[in-house]
Order: structure tokens, then C-alpha cells, then sequence
């Protein structure tokens, strides 16, 4: 089985990364569209389009897109129900410390109960998309970084000119901190959905006999630590820019 798999780790990673919807289908029977992806364009373009901000103050492409991205990433699983992760995050918090079981995979199992591969499949598939849709992210978060740096930045000059500028300043000072807690919010969605995934891959691998689908999801699952890691560190970089308003600096900013 071992065979059967070598090499498809990089193969995988490599579409998922480049974004391949619909051609990415990591061996799953049940055809798989990477369905997330369709329409985002669209939506991105919509919002654009009014170049709608926060008190008239013009949003960056890339502001519209991890909007749409953190819109959208709840609703990216193989599961049968729309925005499920987004629940199963909340019951997590919930029941922390409580014993119980997750539900992604006791839900995962009782989609694809017929069918061990299948489920394996549908696992790998859900793992795949995260890894995309967390690095689109994070080079999303990279240009919002910036412009927040250059906003403020302008906005700290005209305070040390005239103090009273602030006031004109209230509505830079408010995206930045919508843009903040967007990015924190992706790397708490994604840092719940990696216990989820790690709690199912030992399920699956004492219960589902295919020991080569188990050792690539779990190679998928080390690249997409490295990228919500790489995310984390993209929070820490923007809350080090908004505290330089005021003259803080962060004392978790990677260096």
C-alpha cells in the first residue's frame, strides 16, 4: 500500500497549493470539486466593485479577500452540512476539558460508514483545501500587514504634528483593528480544526486498515501545521504594526 502512495504527498501538496480546484480529487470515488473556490472571484469583485469601507475609508484588494476567505473557510468540509466547522469550533470551546469526543470524525464516519477509503479519502481531501486556503490566506495577510503599516504610519505623523489629526484618524484606526481581528480569528478557526484533525487521524488509523492513506494524511497534516504556524506568526507581525501607533511593541513578533 506504502508503494501505492509514495510520491503522492508532494503530488497532492503541490495542486492543493497551486490552487488546481476540481483536479486535486486525492483518489476520493465521490467527485470532489473543491467546490470553495467557485464564486470567490465573483464575491470578491462584488464587494470591490463599491470599494465599501469602513466610514468611507477605501479597502484593499487583499482586505476583501481574507473577508471572503474567512467567509467561506467554514464551509470548505466534505461534510454534509453547510458552515459545520464553524460550529464544531464553537462546541469545542464548549465541551473543553468535558472528555468528549469531537465531531468531525464521529460525523466524517457516519458519512462515509460504507466505506473506509472513502472516509480516508474525504479526510485527505478536507486536510488539502485547509493547506490552500491557509496559505492564500497568509499571502493575503502579508499586503494587509503592509498597508495597515502605511496607514498608520501616516496617521502617527500627522499626530506628532497636530494632535488634534487624531480625530481624523478614528476611521484608519478602526480597520486596522477589523483587519486584527479578522487574522486572529483565521489562526484560532485553524488552530481548533488541527486538534480536530489530529484526534481524527488516530481514530482513523485504529479503525480503518489502510495504512498508506493514514501516513499521507498525516504528512499533510505536518504541512499544514507549518502553515498555521506561519499564520500565527503573520498575527503577531500585525499586532506588532498597530502597537507601533502608540509606541508598544510586541513582545511575541517573530523575528
Amino acid at each position: 500500500m506504502k508503494t501505492e502512495f509514495s510520491g503522492l504527498i508532494v503530488v497532492v501538496c503541490a495542486l492543493a497549493l497551486a490552487g488546481c480546484a476540481g483536479k486535486g480529487d486525492f483518489g476520493r470515488a465521490k467527485p470532489n470539486e473543491f467546490s470553495i473556490f467557485e464564486g470567490i472571484g465573483d464575491q470578491i469583485a462584488a464587494q470591490s466593485a463599491g470599494r465599501h469601507s469602513t466610514e468611507n475609508l477605501p479597502m484593499t484588494a487583499e482586505e476583501a479577500q481574507i473577508r471572503v476567505l474567512i467567509g467561506n473557510v467554514g464551509r470548505q468540509a466534505s461534510l454534509d452540512d453547510e458552515g459545520l466547522f464553524e460550529r464544531l469550533v464553537r462546541q469545542a470551546e464548549q465541551a473543553q476539558g468535558s472528555g468528549e469526543e469531537p465531531d468531525y470524525y464521529p460525523t466524517l464516519r457516519r458519512i462515509h460508514r460504507e466505506s473506509g477509503v472513502s472516509l480516508l479519502n474525504a479526510f485527505g481531501n478536507d486536510v488539502l483545501r485547509d493547506i490552500a486556503m491557509v496559505d492564500q490566506f497568509a499571502r493575503l495577510s502579508v499586503g494587509v500587514t503592509r498597508a495597515d503599516a502605511e496607514r498608520l504610519g501616516l496617521v502617527r505623523i500627522a499626530m506628532e504634528s497636530d494632535r488634534a489629526a487624531f480625530s481624523d484618524a478614528v476611521d484608519v484606526v478602526l480597520r486596522v483593528e477589523e483587519n486584527g481581528k479578522v487574522i486572529d480569528q483565521m489562526v484560532a478557526l485553524m488552530a481548533g480544526r488541527l486538534d480536530q484533525y489530529a484526534q481524527a487521524l488516530e481514530l482513523a488509523a485504529f479503525e480503518v486498515p489502510e495504512q498508506g492513506l493514514v501516513d499521507t494524511i498525516a504528512e499533510a497534516l505536518k504541512v499544514l501545521t507549518v502553515s498555521v504556524k506561519g499564520i500565527r506568526e503573520d498575527a503577531a507581525r500585525h499586532r506588532a504594526v498597530r502597537g507601533e501607533l502608540f509606541a508598544r511593541r510586541s513582545s511575541d513578533l517573530p523575528i
